[in-house]
């Protein structure tokens, strides 16, 4: 997903990571590039930046930072701990950690792929621009597109109401009829819109954030249990955990990745096993949803 590190400096395309966007979030900005930076945010023990994995590091004692721009590389720092008997404490990205079963010796049955409704419902609770890009391209492509406004994403006793209700009546007769519907909890002129009516309410950051999700999260459920006739796309960590809170789940079993950093889980939902698909905000391309829905219906 062109995330690389390159002399302890994370980047994300090519972009120093808190010159990016991620380091532009209003609620959670990554502030650090410098790996280094992070870990002294957090811990005395000392670190040290490992440039090429072919390197003698056994003089160092702390914190190793390897030095990564391709699976290749990847695989070769695996390679190096494992001969060196370093597999002890890791951390790092989701490629680093599928090369773990095989130096863990952990084996297992590839996962069975349930049938996947074709209809794509996307509940979008994000903000990223990536997410709001991905939201344009498919309504340009014909999708319905259902915004809230700031007055109803922020009044968590609004989605009991009868708009609310309207609402989820209008979304599920556009997934009897469309490959490919999107909620989103943005209108236009996103997120100025919100904050200014945040402000003149004394509505603080933090709670806005947590009203949006609270109210996406209840018009979901209530479309999931009027039978929706889609697998629900939750875009946003937010959104994905709030859900799960609000609807009492409390376990998810992921099956796999569709796309890159994009993952289908199962979960058991009020006695009933559905699938949900979800992703973070910044992650996939613009296309994302029409390309699954084409997959999907093949």
């Amino acid at each position: 997903m062109n995330r690389t590190t390159r002399k302890g400096i994370h980047y994300a395309d090519n972009i120093p990571i808190d010159k990016s966007i991620f380091g532009k979030d209003p609620f959670e900005p990554v502030l650090y590039s410098d790996i280094t930076q992070i870990i002294r945010s957090q811990t005395d023990i000392t670190s040290f930046i490992i440039e090429d994995p072919r390197q003698d590091w056994s003089q160092y004692e702390g914190i190793l930072i390897h030095d990564s721009q391709s699976a290749d590389d990847l695989e070769l720092i695996a390679q190096k701990l494992k001969e060196k008997g370093e597999i002890h404490l890791l951390a790092g990205c989701a490629g680093f950690a599928s090369l773990l079963p095989t130096l863990t010796g952990l084996c297992g049955s590839k996962p069975q792929i349930p049938e996947i409704s074709p209809h794509l419902l996307i509940a979008c609770g994000s903000i990223h621009p990536v997410s709001l890009a991905q939201c344009s391209y498919a309504t340009r492509m014909g999708a319905p597109h259902y915004h809230l406004t700031p007055e109803e994403k922020l009044s968590p006793s609004w989605a009991n109401g009868d708009s609310a209700c309207s609402l989820v009546s209008h979304v599920l007769q556009s997934c009897e009829e469309s490959p490919v519907v999107i909620l989103n909890a943005n209108g236009p002129d996103e997120p100025e819109k919100t904050y200014a009516y945040a402000k003149e309410k004394g509505i603080e950051l933090s709670q806005i954030r947590e009203n949006v999700v609270a109210v996406m999260a209840q018009l979901i459920e209530g479309l999931i249990d009027r039978g929706v006739n889609a697998t629900v796309f939750l875009m946003g960590g937010d959104l994905l955990y709030q859900f799960v809170k609000q609807t009492g789940i409390n376990v998810i079993s992921p099956v796999c990745e569709v796309e890159q950093g994009v993952v289908l889980s199962e979960v058991l939902y009020k006695g009933k096993r559905i699938n949900i698909i979800s992703k973070s905000g910044g992650f996939g391309r613009e296309s994302l949803f029409m390309d699954l829905s084409d997959r999907f219906q093949i």
